[in-house]
Formats: structure tokens, sequence, C-alpha cells
């Protein structure tokens, strides 16, 4: 096993993790169920879960997990690999990223599936009876009883709009963008009405082409390096991450600003408080720097909490196995971060301890 490594799925592994997932449910429980065969083919898409987890060899995947919150959604292993414990390898580390009872179903059709989950702590708790692809399937639901959420250990933060105040910075920033890059022209009050969106919603709403978003957060980057000192922490943010800190929570940063900026900006007192911190982190890849920042944290990501402001802070924590909580100060509505799935929206910093 020395020669496998687990990671989080990337789009380059799409069409190799299809071919899996076809070859090894038609070599399970796929013959059974010929009202499938097209689910069952490398063509079909994967499914849209919460998180993906891969078990390669050479950088090459053969196998992977998906988890939707603390359920397994499925588990697949390359033929050659079965039988050499990387299932349980990918198992146990989906277990590591969540805390609490974790649950999974299981085909009536795929007895040898488990028994597996069976040694591994798994127990059927009823049958039941599914609508799988526009099939109704028989299925055991199984459980494995684990001790309740443990008290978290850390508190990583994003930068803009959570420590800082750089709502307004922002408004100007997208109006200038978009003009820069000859986009959907932008007001104030459009502005304000995207606050309502997701991010993936924003860039629609802005026309934005794929191949222009690295230049534009380049740009982005760099004027927010020029607006200085006319970015300020939000009020109150120092006292409550000392307050945190000597409470005995680690603390991390992860933010897609550079940092030198987040250095201006801190200064060097409230720096020396982060345990870790990860700079330059693209616009959906911050699930990877909450992983990274997690192990030099030494901490499990159900250990730990993300504090953000927009809708992809809440899918990078979800994905990465970390609990989403969200401030009400910072640019996205409420409304938005819960539907994203933020387990909280706090109203004031006084409120975050509680929440943790």
């Amino acid at each position: 096993m020395s020669q496998i490594s687990i990671r989080i799925f990337e789009d380059r592994d799409d069409a190799v993790c299809r071919q899996i997932a076809a070859d090894a449910a038609m070599t399970s429980y796929g013959a059974s169920m010929p009202e499938l065969r097209a689910v069952f083919d490398a063509r079909h898409p994967l499914d849209d879960v919460g998180l993906r987890l891969v078990a390669t060899f050479d950088d090459c995947p053969v196998a992977f997990i998906e988890l939707n919150g603390n359920h397994i959604e499925n588990l697949f292993v390359r033929a050659a690999w079965q039988g050499k414990g990387v299932g349980t390898a990918l198992l146990e580390e989906a277990e590591q990223m969540r805390a609490g009872d974790m649950t999974l179903s299981v085909f009536h059709a795929n007895p040898r599936a488990r028994s597996l989950y069976e040694r591994h702590g798994y127990r059927v708790v009823e049958d039941r009876e599914i609508n799988y692809h526009g099939s109704r399937q028989s299925v055991w639901f199984m459980r494995k009883t684990r001790q309740s959420m443990p008290r978290h250990k850390a508190v990583i933060f994003d930068f803009d709009g959570v420590l800082v105040d750089s709502r307004e910075w922002m408004v100007k920033t997208l109006i200038q963008l978009s003009d820069e890059f000859g986009l959907q022209p932008l007001n104030e009050q459009a502005v304000e009405k995207m606050r309502g969106m997701s991010n993936r919603e924003i860039l629609g709403q802005m026309k934005v082409p794929l191949w222009k978003l690295p230049a534009m957060m380049k740009r982005g980057r760099k004027l927010a390096a020029l607006a200085g000192n006319d970015i300020h922490l939000v009020p109150g943010a120092e006292p409550a991450l000392r307050a945190l800190q000597k409470s005995g929570f680690k603390l991390g940063l992860v933010t897609s600003n550079s940092r030198t900026r987040v250095e201006q900006t801190l200064g060097h007192d409230i720096m020396a408080l982060f345990h870790h911190i990860e700079c330059g982190a693209s616009l959906f890849g911050k699930a990877r720097r909450l992983t990274r920042t997690c192990r030099f944290m030494d901490v499990k990501p159900s250990e730990a909490v993300y504090v953000g402001d927009e809708s992809r802070d809440v899918e990078a924590a979800l994905t990465a196995g970390l609990t989403p909580v969200s401030v009400a100060w910072g640019y996205a509505h409420a409304d938005i971060l819960i539907q994203a799935g933020t387990s909280e929206v706090i109203p004031c910093w006084d409120a975050l301890q509680q929440s943790v």
C-alpha cells in the first residue's frame, strides 16, 4: 500500500473514474440489472456528489469513493486492485474526514459488498426500496455508529469579507474588471443584486469566458495590492482571534490574496496568531488548500471550521470535510450561504466562539 496515494478528485480523473465505475458495477451487481445497462457504461457521467476521493498508483486512479455529507454513495475499485486493501484505505480516509455516524446503501444484488462493510463495522438497520436512475431497487441501508462530533480544534479563515471589510472595494473592482475586460457593463445596483447569486452565477451574469478568468484573477489581485491601506480589519476581528487562540484553537488562513497584501493589512502581531497561512488559492481551488492546511496544522478536517463569506467558501469546506461557518457582514447574502450548505451564518464576531 506504500505505492498508493489518496487525494481529492480532479477533472483530469473523470474518464478513468467513469471506466472504473462501469467495470466495477458490471462485475458485481450490474449484470443482474439489465434495465440499467446504460448507467453502467463508461460514457455515463459520474454522479454529482459533495466529495470524491481517488486512490492513485503513479497518479492514475485505481479506485474512488463518493460521499454526500456522512453518506457513502459509491465505492469502486478497479478489478486488478480488488482484495489489496485499496477499498479499505479509501473507506478509512473518508471516515477520517467525517465525524459522527456513517451510512451507506448496498444493493441486494451485491452481498459481497455487504460483507465487506460489515467487516468494517457497518450494520444493516433496514431494508429499503430506492429509485435508482428510474428503476426501483432493493437495498440494505447500513450504519456505522461512531462517537458524536468532537470539539473543533482549529478555525481557518478566509481573508476578504471576513477578516477585512472589502465589500465596497469588491463593488468597485467588479465594475472596473467588467469594463477592462469588455464584459457585461455593471453598475453599483447590478453588483448589489449579484450578492444574491452564487459565484458561478455571478460569472455567468458577467458573461465571463473561462479563458479570461485567470487574467481577471491576476488583475484583481493587483488591484487588491494597490488598495493597500484603504482596506481595514473588520471591527472586532483582532480580539476575536486572540480569544480563540487563548481558548486553545489553532488558527489558519486560506485566501486567494498574496502574502504581501495579507501581511500589509494584518501586521506582524496578528500574523503571528496563525498556525498556518495559505495564500494564492485559485477561484475554485480552495478545497485542496484547506486539506493541505489541516495537514500542516495536524488536525483532521472534521476537527476544523472554515469561516467564509461566499458560496465557494462553503463548497470548499464541504468538499474538504470541514464545517463551514459563514459571516453575515461579507459579500454574499445569508440565503445564498444557507442554500450552499453552511452550518451557520453568524451575525457578529462575538457569536463565533459559540459556533466552534
